[in-house]
Parts: structure tokens; sequence; C-alpha cells
């Protein structure tokens, strides 16, 4: 359920799965959801994380919208035994997001730190993503 949206153009979802609410942007926003009274809206969204592990929703619709389907909870959401209703995503939150999960360790032994600034870059990378100096 969508618990706070603003004038600037962002807001929160609330999770009964997360500890923490789910961060969401006018940009995600279906057109049927862009007004301004979006508190207490059911919605369905995928969830992403961001860089520095803080978690945000995208592609939100209204519950309602035909060729969503619903969930074992009857939400549509996510679910984790015994932990009660589920958010109201798609389903799309691995097992490491979830309260508990474990996260699986990504190989970080090619990535490279800059000489400028010291931040550790990912391999992909040919200039460092915060001094923008060269590798």
């Amino acid at each position: 359920m969508v618990k706070s949206y603003n004038r600037k153009g962002f807001g929160f979802i609330m999770c009964q799965n997360l500890d923490v609410d789910v961060y969401f942007s006018r940009e995600s926003l279906a057109p049927q959801l862009q007004t301004s009274d979006l508190a207490g809206e059911y919605v369905t969204f995928e969830v992403t994380r961001f860089n520095d592990g803080k978690l945000q929703a995208r592609n939100l619709r209204p519950v309602t919208e035909t060729g969503i389907t619903r969930g074992p909870d009857g939400f549509g959401g996510i679910t984790t035994a015994g932990r009660g209703k589920g958010c109201l995503g798609k389903g799309l939150l691995p097992t490491s997001m979830l309260p508990g999960g474990k996260a699986e360790e990504e190989d970080r032994s090619r990535d490279w730190y800059c000489e400028g600034c010291g931040e550790r870059n990912f391999v992909k990378r040919f200039e460092c993503f915060k001094c923008k100096a060269q590798r």
C-alpha cells in the first residue's frame, strides 16, 4: 500500500515483509496513478536495489489493472511462510532481499580502485564513476 506521496514526485510503499519502506518516484507510476492523492492505494510493482542497498519500486500499477494475477497471499505479492501477508509487488524480490535472506556473493576480484579518489569500481568501467578519472 502506498504510505505517502508528495508534490515533489516521490513517495514510499509500506511492505509488511520488509523492515523498511520502499521508495518510488513519479517516473515509475502508471498514467492512471499520476495523481496527488495516492496514499492508501494498493499497487503492484517491481523492486530493484540502489547501489547503496536501498530498495526502489518501479512500474507501479493499480492492483485492479487487468492482467495482474494475485499470489498465494491473495494480494499478488511476495510471501514468506509464517510472516503474514506480503508486499504488493509482483514477487520479484530475490530471497537475499527478504529479511533473513542470504545474499549471494559476487566475484569482485577483478574490480579496480581509482588512483585519484580511491573508490572501488566495477571491472566493466573504464573511468571512475565518482571522479571520472581514467582507469
